[in-house]
């Protein structure tokens, strides 16, 4: 009997692998879930909140908010989800986000904590209350559907989402425009968006539609999506008419044409969004021509750029030495981590304070010797909050020098006192702050100041010159963010600034005199530097800027450094404008047309809902109102239960995914479903298969338990295994061999930080899928295979936004399986089967790659006559691909398994280098092209049995290795507004032993293989 080749399912496992990644991913961040925490659940008519009891207030207060805001919503967009929507809300996090998806059902995560001034989220009026219905309004706008997928959605249930493929800016220009009309507050009147689009506007770099979805690298990124969204949505309604808008939403929710909305945009606007969106474009050209003038007729500032963005380098946070020579700031960017930088302004050289460090804020001490910041990062196994470091100049190694002191604290944005002995800073818990002290002697923290209610929030303390002082920003409901000043102990605040009005006034800073506060703020709709008495009173402009300033710094004998904004993105610059002086450079007084960020109606009044220019609530939409009917008699109601996992959420299936795949002549289908606890503590999945060649009807089930550390699971396998045309030696016979498997497994799985280790077992009973005579059933190793497995992975290499591929770092993977009768296994099917694969980044430039790999694996035992090991072919790893196994080494050049042995060793070597950077979509269709690159390529490897040619001697291991090379045009491309592709596109030929390849077959070329073998993959190489 010949040699067998190994399995070839892949056609099976391509479906598989999308429709698990599909499940997986609406859970991706469902294991940060502290399970050591008490869980409570809040049950409403329409929500099941589930929360930690610590932040029970605040999920009341979520639960009134979200059952005020169902009729709103539901009736604005005429749909009415099914059942009850699951929402889990934490504070596990410093990151003030959230996120929906209706896969597997209707689930939100909400983080709690407020978002910092600077943040594009900044201009809200409650912040739990406009991401609330911000995230609502994607489940139910995502989960509505009509028409023709009635009675798809019957038979698939949620899989069905014709909105869900909606480009990404209509999706969030959608839930921004409920949190602006439902709220007082809202990205829609923030000065944020409106400052990206009118400076493109300005500056003629206008996106066309498609770079406006957010999926490209370059600035904006991924804040395209929504300021562009947001604007041209409001844009729409306000030019066409909510009905209309609304009309052209149950158009696509019905329509058979997924994903061409301008279809639809035809027949209810008479134009395509194309179209539109030059429209658009016009208007916003017209209008910001005529409210700038008045502004460059009073006289712009003019700025010197001091520091540049490197390579689309987005910079932050300047702070200037104490002697003027050196200035410190944050550098976050789509090639590298983001990290804390020192200038030297004399030499330009510029020094690495820390890698992976996003400071929010950062502080000399006086004498100049050390800097303090603080970031993010993980702390402990379940949390990631802000902590504060210290970098100490004067220590002699550079790798001793930063020494962290909080740990755990979330403290953020630390300023140090005149005399150095302490440091203020803000800490947040729970949505609200307090202003802190760090004293370095005694090496302990003190509350200075607490929120006289809750949801008070400070940010970015300065201490005066003199040490007497505080400045700081602080968020309270109704005002926005204003300028206070407290005593260095905390007492006696004092708001510095008057006015009215959800206006941000951030990153105080003190003159050198200590007379006057610097900041900045957005109150005529442009962000400029302002001063203040220091004791409080009139506020006066001291820039005038078409743009944006932000987070001003006073340098003595020069004037300010700032934080300013073009068309590429924020810069350091530096203004000749004295704020000690006794009267500013600019003092313009407000300007009605000075593009303000309230969006007007051609009534004059704020489109949507909000507060008109007569300060009185504008209209809603009909049927709607603004505050809504209680639907508690009272907060004393609102009752929670200790958090059960067991529900229907677990265990009512509500979606069912088909899936179908061809190749190699054969038919694959497959259906799949599965449910999970909000927590995802339980998570289970079922799916049936069927493949036509072997007429072959298999099913899976698998069930893991999350909660704890290790997780744990089970399941069981149905399935059939292609092994080709096999010649029976013993009775002259050749057939095309198929073998059935069904078994179960059980597994445990242990993280450990960038370590991942898991230990199970395994039954499997192999049977032959053809009728055999005895003698031809004999020479196979069928049976039952029933041992131990172990893996254990590990993995740091880093990939950025612009990478083609991953860099400077390393992925290791080792697995081990023993077979053995004491284990259940049959007398023939004992094995210990070792195959390890170990992989090697080296960023050489520029996102210039050279890639390395090794791997092999080794079987001692009873040798299977259909191999262990199969080695050939080009089938790639991640979505949409099946590689990845550890019993398969692809070897580009031969066919898929053109090897099949109880040993095998590859190493591989490729050049990755990046061609271009495309970033463009065609329009509105649901495919992005981010860039294209190439690859040069060389796979050095054999397979082969135990003692087979040469493998017994060192001298002559290697005579039988076949080498290959060749070259690949690889891209990087997204479909569906959001699944990430890498294809891949080459040609490979064998150059060492080619002898060995006999009369193989390119399978799509159908050449003989000594020719070379065309490479069509989808999935990347290694």
């Amino acid at each position: 009997m010949r040699t067998l080749k190994l399995s070839d399912f892949k056609g099976f496992s391509v479906v598989i692998l999308l429709l698990v990644a599909v499940f997986s991913a609406s859970f991706a961040d469902a294991a940060v879930f502290n399970p050591k925490l008490n869980w409570r659940t809040i049950r409403t008519e329409h929500f099941k909140i589930n929360f930690p009891e610590k932040i029970e207030p605040v999920a009341k207060k979520a639960a009134q908010i979200l059952e005020e805001a169902y009729p709103q919503v539901t009736e604005r967009w005429d749909w009415r989800p099914w059942g009850q929507t699951e929402v889990v809300l934490v504070d596990n996090t410093d990151d003030s986000n959230g996120m929906a998806t209706v896969l597997p059902y209707n689930w939100m995560l909400i983080y709690v904590v407020p978002p910092d001034p600077d943040s594009p989220l900044a201009h809200y009026d409650d912040w739990l209350k406009m991401l609330l219905i911000h995230e609502f309004t994607h489940i139910v706008q995502i989960d509505a559907y009509g028409g023709i997928w009635y009675p798809v959605r019957v038979l698939l249930g949620k899989t069905v989402s014709p909105t869900g493929i909606n480009p990404t800016w209509l999706r969030e220009g959608i839930a921004q425009y409920d949190e602006t009309t439902l709220t007082e507050g809202g990205r829609g009147r923030g000065s944020s968006s409106e400052m990206i689009v009118r400076t493109s506007v300005l500056e003629n770099k206008f996106p066309a539609i498609d770079q406006a979805d957010g999926l490209s690298w370059k600035w904006p990124g991924y804040r395209a999506a929504y300021a562009y969204g947001i604007m041209f949505v409001h844009w729409l309604v306000d030019n066409y008419g909510e009905e209309k808008f609304l009309e052209f939403d149950k158009r696509v929710r019905k329509s058979v044409l997924l994903g061409m909305i301008n279809h639809q945009a035809r027949n209810v606007y008479g134009k395509t969004f194309y179209e539109l969106w030059r429209e658009w474009y016009q208007s916003l050209k017209d209008k910001y021509e005529k409210e700038c003038a008045p502004l460059v007729a009073a006289g712009l500032t003019e700025f010197s750029i001091m520091i540049s963005s490197a390579r689309d380098e987005q910079l932050s946070a300047p702070e200037i030495s104490p002697d003027g020579k050196k200035i410190a700031y944050t550098a976050t960017s789509p090639h590298h981590s983001p990290r804390v930088l020192v200038k030297d302004l004399e030499s330009g050289k510029i020094e690495t304070i820390a890698k992976k460090a996003n400071a929010s804020q950062i502080s000399w001490s006086s004498d100049g010797r050390k800097l303090a910041y603080s970031a993010m990062a993980r702390y402990k196994r379940y949390d990631y909050f802000y902590d504060i470091s210290v970098y100490d100049f004067d220590i002699e190694k550079k790798n001793k020098r930063i020494k962290k002191i909080t740990n755990g604290k979330r403290a953020r944005d630390p300023d140090f006192s005149s005399d150095g002995k302490f440091l203020v800073y803000v800490a947040g818990s729970m949505g609200s702050d307090s202003l802190m002290r760090y004293d370095f002697e005694g090496k302990k923290s003190s509350i200075l100041a607490k929120g006289e209610s809750q949801f008070v929030q400070f940010a970015n303390p300065r201490v005066s010159n003199d040490g007497k002082y505080i400045a700081v920003s602080v968020w309270k409901k109704g005002d926005g963010w204003r300028v206070y000043r407290y005593d260095i102990d905390g007492k006696n605040p004092r708001r510095l600034t008057s006015g009215s009005g959800l206006i941000i006034e951030a990153r105080p800073s003190w003159s050198s005199d200590d007379k006057f506060v610097l900041f900045a703020s957005d109150e005529s709709g442009i962000s400029n530097i302002y001063r203040v008495n220091s004791f409080g009173g009139k506020k006066e402009m001291l820039t005038n800027v078409l743009t944006g300033v932000f987070q001003p710094v006073f340098v003595h004998g020069v004037g300010i450094i700032a934080q300013m904004y073009g068309v590429k993105g924020f810069e350091i610059a530096s203004m000749v404008v004295h704020p000690d002086a006794k009267e500013p450079v600019s003092s313009l007084k407000k300007q009605e047309s000075s593009g303000s960020y309230y969006l007007k109606s051609k009534s004059g009044n704020l489109t949507g809902v909000g507060i008109g220019e007569s300060g009185e609530e504008s209209s809603l939409p009909k049927g709607l109102s603004l505050v809504g009917a209680n639907p508690f008699a009272g907060e004393q109601e609102i009752k929670s239960e200790k958090y059960v996992a067991f529900g229907k959420s677990l265990f009512l299936p509500r979606f069912v995914i088909p899936g179908a795949a061809y190749g190699d002549d054969a038919f694959f289908a497959t259906i799949f479903t599965g449910g999970t606890d909000p927590l995802n503590w339980h998570r289970w999945i079922l799916s049936g298969t069927y493949r036509s060649d072997a007429n072959y009807f298999g099913s899976a089930f698998s069930y893991s338990y999350n909660r704890f550390r290790p997780s744990l699971g089970f399941g069981f396998r149905d399935y059939a295994v292609d092994f080709g045309e096999v010649l029976f030696a013993a009775t002259g016979r050749q057939m095309h061999l198929y073998e059935k498997r069904r078994g179960f497994f059980t597994y445990l799985s242990v993280p450990v930080q960038r370590h991942a280790f898991s230990f199970g077992y395994y039954y499997e009973d192999h049977k032959a899928k053809n009728s055999l005579m005895p003698i031809e059933a004999a020479g196979l190793n069928l049976g039952k295979f029933a041992g131990l497995r172990g893996q254990y992975r590990y993995g740091d290499a880093e990939e950025y936004p612009a990478s083609i591929s991953p860099e400077n770092g390393r992925t290791i993977n080792l697995h081990i399986t023993g077979t053995n009768k004491i284990f259940g296994s049959g007398d023939r099917n004992e094995q210990i089967i070792f195959a390890g694969d170990w992989r090697e980044y080296v960023r050489l430039w520029h996102h210039h790659v050279l890639a390395l790999r090794a791997s092999g694996g080794i079987t001692w035992g009873d040798i299977l006559v259909q191999g262990t090991f199969g080695m050939g072919g080009a089938i790639g790893e991640g979505t949409l691909a099946s590689g990845g196994s550890y019993n398969y080494f692809p070897f580009r050049g031969l066919p898929v398994s053109a090897l099949s042995r109880t040993r095998a060793m590859l190493f591989s070597a490729e050049y990755r280098f990046p061609i271009v950077d495309v970033l463009r979509g065609p329009g509105t269709v649901p495919f992005f092209l981010k860039d294209i690159s190439g690859a040069l390529l060389a796979d050095y490897g054999n397979a082969w049995n135990a003692h087979e040619g040469g493998s017994d001697s060192i001298s002559t291991f290697f005579d039988d290795f076949l080498l290959s090379v060749g070259a690949e045009l690889r891209a990087n491309f997204i479909i569906g507004h959001g699944l990430p592709i890498h294809g891949r596109l080459g040609y490979a030929v064998v150059v060492v032993n080619r002898d060995r390849l006999g009369n193989l077959i390119d399978p799509l070329l159908k050449t003989n293989v000594k020719d070379g073998m065309l490479i069509i993959a989808i999935g990347t190489a290694f």
